[in-house]
């Protein structure tokens, strides 16, 4: 994640490869991100405006629809955990994470078979910037889905950080 720029910037790397970048997109009606290689758009993760919970929906570069990601959010009395259902274009949900753990640095999403498909995770401390590794363990679930993901959940954490530090003011 860039710390200097006018929405959020990630920066998509496989190894020493650059493979990308997905940026925030600002001047939109919603939370939208755009997934950009050698400057060509490869997809677009749009929230809905009008839904029921954080619905995100993804297209291709061609405005086709390739996949959706709703979010849940389940709030305890000492944490909040979320709960990431992953669609594909049909609307049937081939995938779904577990609650994710206390700090919110692991999100780990399985098939309806429960077989682990794919590993998210970020360090605990992050001192600038979130820096998040994706490890896809099965061939599943569209990447240009799955990308998305920890994308959102930095967008919503920094919100719900900066809501937080305006009500201790």
């Amino acid at each position: 994640q860039d710390i200097i720029s006018i929405g959020s910037d990630f920066h998509i790397t496989s190894g020493d490869n650059k493979c990308g970048v997905v940026e925030e997109r600002i001047m939109s009606w919603g939370k939208t991100f755009e997934y950009m290689m050698n400057d060509t758009l490869v997809s677009r993760a749009e929230e809905r405006l009008i839904s029921w919970g954080v619905n995100i929906d993804v297209y291709d570069n061609k405005k086709n629809k390739i996949g959706a990601i709703e979010e849940e959010i389940l709030e305890g009395m000492f944490s909040i955990k979320t709960i990431y259902s992953i669609k594909n274009a049909n609307g049937d949900v081939i995938g779904k994470s577990k609650k994710l753990d206390f700090f919110g640095t692991d999100i780990d999403v399985y098939d309806n078979s429960d077989k682990l498909i794919a590993t998210m995770t970020r360090p605990m401390i992050n001192l600038l910037s979130d820096t998040w590794t994706i490890d896809v363990k099965a061939d599943v679930i569209d990447k240009r889905i799955l990308i998305f993901i920890p994308c959102y959940k930095t967008s919503v954490d920094a919100e719900r950080e900066s809501e937080d530090k305006k009500k201790d003011e």
